[in-house]
């Protein structure tokens, strides 16, 4: 097999940080954050002076010496995200990742290589998964595989021999001059010695009865140690001496529920790690002795190591990272993260973002998530659920599907889809919940359950879809007063958005899918005054039945997401005239006129401060702008650090101008070029960076600026170098004049004006400095 190394990252361990804080300004225009959750680590290796664990997405390193931790994924320089297996390198001093896809990554000297060939290999029939990564020597790291077996040659970052076994190889073991497969069908050995052909598997030996082995086992783990060889089948271990290759079983499993997992060779101990359908257990062996782990530190132990201080550190699929003291006391470490990276809504006030964490499949299935919210402060990270706040386990409440913040953020709105709605004083803690019992909201037509699927605070009042409630639209007024409204079509509704009109837009799936307008008029009490009118295919440009979205835009506007691209239907027009069948806006590719994202499923819609429009797909994010006819920019998981294709939610933080992006493999944010603006400048206009490093060529932001301002820079002759419009409240300027070259060290003005389409236009001054 041939390999396709590729630097894909360069980094210094020294830099990697923990994660950023709610309000740290440190993070520049176009790059991305991870906030991924550090809770569980599944796979644990160590250098000589770090431990490193494996999460599904991403690596934890820790400092042996204080513990201090450091956090990489994709957004640092990471090619892929589920992480299966690591394995540090000693010969090499290379960290060794394996990701379930079977991609694989090398991080050396602060350098990514990348090897993709396994991955990408379509000769490979069957499964490609790799089982385990031994390292042989300095030249050479064998990879156990589905297939057979991989060389791979460090010194000419390329695979030598491959090893086609017709049988699942789970381990590999160099001892001395033979080399061992640990296979589904037993144990095979080489002597490379005699044999160089290594790739014919015809030329390896079977250890069988021969060798005091049984006819028929499973060779699940194999390990080095002292000198001596141990395998185990899941339910013995026997070893062997190199002197001569025959094998005696050292330990019988007596409890059948129980099964050898691994065998992991410590600096002073040979670990032994069993596991059983809901416990583990850990056995220590030394000069023939064996010794039981007290099992409070393990719960569903998938490997440990042993350092050279002689703590044990266990990689578990349960909560905490935890290791265990030469003495045997287990120590916890919690770091500050989401509880999990699953996420279905993004709420955003002045000094929180709020997160659900779903529990609601794409049909509308329940999973029956009891993850709850996640908080990011300025402090950093929260969960609350029932673990942690008793009303939620009291209430039962499963499923936090939607979150959305009171007009004057004093509450958080948590809607669940299982039993109706929490509201929640993030301070106090004092909540209030809302069902059919106290409120307008009713359970889901045929299950009983009270089913939110989404909600929007619109001028004090919330706006609720009860899904498939026999009144599924409901409004929560500022007195607390409950009002609820039918609906034309089907009662399963989703999605929902107000436009600059004050209509009511929801997202209507089943027999007549759809989106229902509707306007409840000025008296409440009385249908006479309201308006509505269903917009499906059969009376509207939209091209397919499938609708998944809807979200308004700073003009009022609103833009419809289908499996056929972006619907748009201006505010302005007379929606409920059945005439009025909405844009389906066009754009160029490759010179080619086209609908815009026709051939994409458009899932979620976001606005940014100078109100593009962000579609989330299942290819990824389109950026366009603000009529939707020209890219701005793609970013999809091979040219960015998108952690999955498939975008669940998008939310816009018009302060500080990241885009918060939820996918199926985590939540990540990208800082964007444009803030929220208001009618006149803000009262903090200020410049990042400021002072410009000369080291420095990113974009330089101006911020805190009324909306569409006209920018002008000039050095302190009054000499014009750059002019443009903000975007929203933020303007960019790259540091160039207008001839394209990088200005002199000295202080250049700011001028900026407000736009006059706001009322009266305000002005404001500030100035940037360049330095050597």
């Amino acid at each position: 097999m041939t390999g396709t190394t590729r630097i894909i990252g360069l980094f210094v361990f020294s830099f990697w940080t923990s994660f950023l804080l709610r309000g740290q300004e440190t993070t520049a225009i176009g790059e991305w954050e991870s906030l991924l959750p550090y809770q569980t680590g599944k796979w644990v290796t160590q250098s000589d002076d770090r431990i490193y664990y494996a999460t599904d997405l991403s690596l934890l390193i820790l400092d042996k010496n204080d513990l201090s931790p450091s956090f990489v994924s994709k957004v640092d320089g990471l090619s892929d995200t589920g992480i299966d297996l690591i394995k540090y390198d000693h010969f090499n001093d290379q960290l060794i990742i394996v990701y379930n896809n079977s991609n694989i990554d090398i991080i050396k000297d602060g350098v990514i290589l990348n090897e993709s060939s396994i991955r990408d290999n379509s000769n490979i029939i069957g499964s490609r998964k790799i089982n385990d990564i031994h390292i042989a020597d300095q030249e050479r790291i064998f990879f156990s595989t589905a297939f057979g077996i991989l060389e791979y040659r460090s010194s000419g970052l390329e695979f030598g021999s491959t090893v086609f076994t017709n049988t699942p190889v789970y381990d590999i073991e160099k001892y001395g001059d033979l080399l061992f497969a640990a296979t589904e069908d037993g144990l095979y050995f080489i002597n490379e010695a005699e044999i160089t052909n290594i790739g014919d598997f015809n030329q390896w030996t079977l250890v069988d009865e021969s060798f005091n082995l049984p006819s028929l086992y499973e060779a699940v783990s194999i390990e080095e140690f002292n000198n001596e060889l141990f395998f185990t089948d899941g339910l013995s271990i026997y070893k062997s001496s190199q002197d001569v290759i025959s094998f005696i079983e050292v330990y019988e499993e007596a409890d059948n529920s129980f099964d050898i997992t691994f065998l992991s060779s410590g600096v002073n101990e040979l670990l032994i790690g069993l596991r059983a359908a809901s416990a583990s257990r850990l056995f220590l062996w030394k000069e023939d002795a064996i010794t039981e782990i007290p099992s409070g530190c393990i719960d569903r132990i998938r490997y440990a190591i042993q350092d050279n201080q002689g703590r044990l550190w266990y990689a578990d699929n349960f909560r905490d990272f935890r290791y265990m003291t030469g003495d045997m006391m287990c120590k916890r470490l919690n770091f500050d993260s989401p509880l999990t990276e699953k996420a279905s809504d993004i709420a955003i006030s002045s000094e929180v973002v709020a997160i659900a964490s779903g529990g609601v499949t794409d049909s509308y299935g329940d999973l029956f998530s009891r993850d709850g919210i996640y908080l990011l402060k300025e402090d950093g990270w929260e969960n609350i659920n029932e673990g942690n706040f008793q009303p939620i386990k009291d209430n039962d409440l499963l499923n936090f599907f939607r979150v959305e913040f009171s007009e004057d953020n004093d509450f958080l709105f948590l809607g669940t889809f299982w039993k109706g709605i929490m509201r929640l004083n993030l301070e106090t803690r004092d909540f209030q919940m809302y069902d059919e019992q106290n409120s307008k909201l009713q359970p889901s037509i045929g299950d009983g359950k009270v089913r939110v699927s989404d909600m929007l605070m619109h001028e004090g009042k919330l706006w609720i879809s009860n899904y498939n409630a026999a009144r599924p639209i409901v409004m929560k007024d500022e007195e607390d007063q409950w009002h609820s409204w039918t609906i034309q079509g089907d009662k399963r509704v989703g999605d929902l958005a107000i436009d600059g009109q004050g209509n009511k837009w929801v997202v209507s799936f089943g027999n007549t899918n759809g989106v229902f307008v509707f306007n409840e008029g000025q008296d409440l009490s009385s249908t006479s005054d309201d308006s509505r009118r269903l917009i499906n295919l059969n009376n509207s440009v939209i091209p397919t039945s499938i609708i998944y979205t809807v979200e308004s835009d700073r003009q009022g506007d609103i833009w419809v997401g289908t499996a056929e691209g972006a619907i748009l239907f201006e505010s302005g027009q007379d929606l409920f005239n059945s005439e009025y069948g909405g844009v389906r806006p066009t754009v160029e590719v490759e010179g080619i006129g086209a609908f815009l994202l026709e051939t994409e499923e458009v899932r979620t819609i976001e606005v940014d401060g100078a109100d593009r429009k962000w579609f989330g797909t299942r290819n990824g994010i389109f950026v366009q702008s603000s009529t939707g006819d020209e890219q701005i920019a793609r970013y999809d998981i091979n040219n960015s650090p998108l952690f999955d294709n498939e975008i669940v939610d998008l939310a816009f933080d018009g302060n500080s101008g990241k885009m918060y992006i939820v996918t199926n493999k985590g939540i990540q944010a990208i800082r964007t070029g444009t803030t929220i603006g208001r009618n006149t400048h803000g009262p903090n206009v200020y410049v990042f960076p400021n002072p410009v490093d000369p080291s420095y060529n990113g974009p330089i932001a101006v911020k805190g600026l009324a909306e569409d301002a006209e920018i002008k820079i000039t050095d302190l002759n009054g000499r014009l170098v750059y002019e443009a419009r903000s975007l929203g409240g933020q303007a960019i300027w790259n540091g160039e004049d207008l001839s394209g070259q990088r200005v002199a060290t000295g202080v250049y003005l700011v001028f900026s004006t407000g736009n006059s389409n706001f009322g009266d236009p305000d002005s404001f001054v500030t100035k940037i400095l360049f330095i050597d």
